[in-house]
C-alpha cells in the first residue's frame, strides 16, 4: 500500500466543488448509502419530524439544537440505515 499526495486535494477540492453548486458531498454520499441499502424513506421521514419537533422545544435553552450544521447531521442520521440484529 502506498499514500497518495493527490488524495486530500482531490477531496478538498470535490467538497469546495459541491458546495459551490449546492450539492454537498455528504449528501451525495448518505444517499448512496441509504439507497444502496435500502432504507425505509417514509420511517426517515417521521424520523426527521420528531426531531425538529424536539429542536423546536430545546430552541430556547441550547444554541446547538438550532445550528443549521448540527440539524443536518440529524438528518442525515436520521437517513441512514439502522443495524437490523
Amino acid at each position: 500500500m502506498t499514500v497518495a499526495d493527490g488524495a486530500l486535494r482531490e477531496g478538498l477540492i470535490q467538497d469546495l466543488l459541491g458546495r459551490i453548486y449546492n450539492e454537498d458531498m455528504r449528501s451525495v454520499t448518505v444517499k448512496s448509502v441509504a439507497d444502496r441499502y435500502r432504507t425505509d424513506k417514509k420511517h426517515a421521514a417521521q424520523i426527521k419530524q420528531t426531531i425538529n419537533i424536539i429542536l423546536k422545544q430545546l430552541s430556547d435553552n441550547h444554541s446547538w439544537s438550532t445550528d443549521e450544521d448540527c440539524v443536518q447531521f440529524l438528518d442525515w442520521a436520521a437517513d441512514l440505515p439502522r443495524n437490523r440484529h
